[in-house]
């Protein structure tokens, strides 16, 4: 009878004691709970010594590494995971993966990131909401280049005039 009061009650634990990898991924999840990002990157960084291509691994350490402000490494992380065959992880790793270049100001290549996660996931709101955001930046960023590059031309123009005045004047002052 308790053999099988056993086999009913572990599907409901889970076989995390059993798979290292898992136990070290839960552990991980709980400290990223807890907002210990280092050392929650620490555990996924362990468990994927024993399993270097699990997507979910890659996963966690991109958002540890994101929550830690290193969005570099977190993007390369993020970017080997947008190919699972996982959809709803492949959908995950665009979004964050949208956010970490949101972060970088890469706000064009952050929309692409967005689009891709509502191709993957059409009902996350959102994605949508963080790729308006995205297109409004891009939006910001043109119309301020725009203007840097008018202050330039207006600069060089209004230092040719000067430029040309003074010549004159030195030329008018030799030639007396």
């Amino acid at each position: 009878m308790r053999y099988i009061w056993v086999v009913l009650v572990l599907p409901f634990f889970g076989f995390t004691f059993l798979d290292p990898v898992a136990k070290k991924n839960e552990e991980g999840n709980d400290l990223f709970q807890m907002g210990e990002y280092d050392a929650a990157l620490q555990q996924y960084l362990q468990a994927q010594q024993n399993a270097p291509n699990r997507s979910e691994l890659r996963f966690n350490v991109g958002d540890a590494l994101y929550k830690q402000g290193k969005y570099d490494e977190a993007a390369q992380e993020l970017g080997q995971v947008v190919e699972s065959e996982d959809s709803n992880l492949s959908a995950s790793a665009y979004y964050n993966l949208g956010n970490t270049l949101f972060r970088q100001e890469k706000f064009e290549e952050a929309a692409g990131a967005y689009k891709k996660s509502l191709m993957k996931n059409p009902k996350d709101q959102d994605a949508k909401v963080n790729l308006e955001l995205a297109l409004e930046k891009m939006q910001q960023q043109e119309n301020k280049d725009e203007n840097k590059d008018e202050n330039k031309d207006e600069n060089k123009d209004e230092n040719k005039d000067e430029n040309k005045d003074e010549n004159k004047d030195e030329n008018k002052d030799e030639n007396k």
